[in-house]
């Protein structure tokens, strides 16, 4: 099945309910626009294994092909999809975490990454207590994180 048969199955399963109000709502000047239903969405997307598709298979991700990702975009929005809460987590800060970490503390945060219920810059901080990055790469961390 492909990825596009296959959230489309999904979505006509589950963007239903309560979740209909959300449909078509979130994107660019909208933001705002139910927040606490857009994260249950998000957290019930998370559940599904909808979040870091492209991210390597050793991170809990599909390891997707750039056109595959188009084809789930597509689909997501031909849905109505609203607008993500976590993109900005799942898309920059995890990568850049991976990046960062040492490989012997890579594992250790993955699957947390993945599984946050907003998996949004807030929850992926949280995650990164405690780990160690190499000392020349700190300053650009905290950098990042305070702004």
């Amino acid at each position: 099945m492909s990825i596009r048969e296959e959230l489309n199955q999904w979505m006509l399963e589950n963007l239903t309910g309560e979740f209909e109000q959300i449909r078509w709502r979130g994107g660019p000047g909208d933001e705002d626009s139910s927040p606490e239903l857009r994260r249950a969405w998000e957290q019930k997307f998370g559940e599904a294994g909808w979040i870091g598709l492209q991210w390597p298979k050793e991170y809990g991700g599909r390891d997707l092909s750039l056109m595959d990702f188009v084809e789930f975009n597509e689909e997501y929005a031909r849905h109505g999809g609203p607008g993500r809460a976590g993109h900005i987590g799942e898309t920059l800060m995890a990568p850049t975490i991976w990046l960062m970490e040492r490989k012997d503390k890579k594992s250790a945060s993955s699957p947390a990454l993945k599984t946050a219920p907003n998996c949004g810059v807030r929850v992926i901080l949280n995650q990164m207590r405690g780990l160690t990055f190499p000392t020349s790469r700190r300053k650009h961390v905290l950098l990042m994180v305070t702004g």
